[in-house]
């Protein structure tokens, strides 16, 4: 299989300095995921909420975002990391929207992480979604990611704002950030 491309960095007149900052976090989150190949799942998956992704080019948060950046270096290469296309769709919306990073470099991104192990949204995920959120008072986006955790057989959801060590299914959430 063919490594994707890593995009090139954006042009230094157009972008402030700390979108070029993120960008280059960004390649070195990309070529961390890019070097592991996609697997099928298994039990010691590690399921990346949104909030991890994002703090790994968060320059303002450096904590955080050396903690986040940890866990994709390790998971990946223990091709343990798992996302969904929610993921991917609430990653290229905070990239575009709060960080500022130019559309077609979130984009690139995006698609650089779709090389990965991923879980897709359908119909089934979705029910299964509702019923969470009816019998756990979970948001709807939480529920789908919860969901889709638990529907790839990840044994950890490592996202930041769910409650910590509570279990959907055979999925702990595990709050890295705490």
């Amino acid at each position: 299989m063919l490594a994707p491309k890593v995009p090139a960095a954006p042009c230094a007149a157009k972008c402030t300095q700390t979108t070029l900052a993120s960008w280059h976090v960004m390649l070195r989150v990309v070529h961390h995921w890019q070097t592991s190949q996609p697997r099928d799942f298994k039990l010691d998956a590690r399921f990346f909420d949104t909030n991890v992704l994002v703090y790994c080019t968060d320059n303002q948060s450096p904590a955080k975002q050396t903690v986040a950046l940890g866990l994709v270096e390790k998971h990946s290469a223990a091709v343990q990391a798992v996302i969904s296309t929610q993921v991917l769709i609430e990653l290229y919306n905070v990239l575009v929207n709060k960080q500022k990073v130019p559309a077609h470099l979130a984009a690139e991104l995006v698609n650089q992480y779709a090389v990965r192990s991923m879980v897709h949204r359908n119909f089934t995920l979705v029910q299964n979604a509702i019923a969470r959120t009816l019998e756990q008072r979970l948001s709807i986006w939480d529920a789908m990611v919860a969901q889709a955790a638990n529907c790839c057989s990840a044994d950890t959801l490592l996202p930041e704002d769910m409650s910590n060590g509570v279990r959907y299914g055979a999925t702990v959430v595990v709050n890295p950030f705490l």
